[in-house]
């Protein structure tokens, strides 16, 4: 009983820390993952960290291929989760950060736990209580504002970026406006729509043979110049956005299908739906 009640805090423990490494990470790299994503790669190391500890115990000449994979497939298969399949490409980067963020945080654990756990810090004088409340607070107000100036640029940057679309496993690469006047919400799936020029979408959607699976409905919509009708939409499989050095991911995503011009001289062929900024 005593060995199952350790077992079951170590894995909260990992599973604590793997969701922080994992927040970190993406906040460097600028990703977004939803939760579900943190938490599904999170659960995946915590498991696992259990389950070497168990193999460790009853198989020690295992303990170096154990570690192996403990420090290359684990967190390559969290990054995929977190990522997706169709970003395995820059996993490599994702990795070299993972391992970075890993490392520092490790030894700041390790540094707390020495010096502050046993008090050796604070009865010695080294370091004071009031300066430890007054260090975690400061860095506590940096990483909120540090969030907030993100949260700012993606709600007001309206960037030209690279997206890329995935219908039935073809790919589409396109420009588009990162809009935030663009709030068209499809009513029936309460999903935000991406519009893109008809001329673009019919490259993929050709290649198309089953169109059920891709929903297509009519929706209505009002434009900044006071046209109005109905948009044609379709479900895709996934959509990348990649501004600068920001990478937002959409494991599905509405996609309206506009037939014209978006603007006279524009040099887009899509308007991002702002929703995107709110992640």
């Amino acid at each position: 009983m005593q060995y199952k009640i350790y077992l079951d805090v170590f894995f909260v423990v990992n599973f604590i820390m793997d969701y922080i490494v994992l927040r970190i990470t993406c906040f460097i790299l600028d990703i977004y993952a939803g939760i579900w994503r943190r938490i599904g790669a999170s659960f995946l190391g915590g498991m696992w960290a259990a389950l070497e500890m168990i193999l460790m115990t009853y198989h020690e000449h295992l303990k170096i291929f154990l570690t192996i994979i403990t420090y290359t497939a684990v967190p390559f298969l969290m990054l995929l989760i977190i990522m997706g399949w169709s970003n395995r490409k820059i996993i490599k980067k994702s990795l070299l950060v993972l391992y970075v963020v890993t490392f520092c945080l490790s030894g700041i654990c390790y540094a707390g736990w020495n010096y502050l756990e046993y008090g050796y810090a604070i009865v010695s004088g080294i370091i004071r209580k009031e300066q430890i409340i007054s260090g975690t607070v400061i860095l506590g107000i940096v990483m909120f504002l540090m969030k907030i100036m993100v949260k700012v640029r993606k709600k007001y940057g309206n960037d030209i970026c690279k997206v890329i679309v995935t219908i039935h496993n073809h790919r589409i690469q396109f420009s588009g406006l990162m809009d935030t006047g663009n709030v068209l919400t499809d009513p029936y799936t309460g999903k935000s729509v991406h519009i893109v020029r008809a001329a673009v979408m019919n490259r993929v959607l050709l290649r198309v043979k089953d169109y059920a699976t891709l929903h297509y409905r009519l929706i209505p919509y009002n434009s900044v110049g006071n046209e109005s009708g109905l948009l044609p939409v379709i479900d895709v499989e996934c959509m990348e956005i990649y501004e600068c050095n920001r990478m937002i991911f959409k494991d599905s995503a509405a996609i309206g299908i506009y037939d014209g011009a978006l603007c006279k001289t524009c040099s887009y062929d899509a308007l991002i739906n702002a929703a995107v900024f709110r992640n």
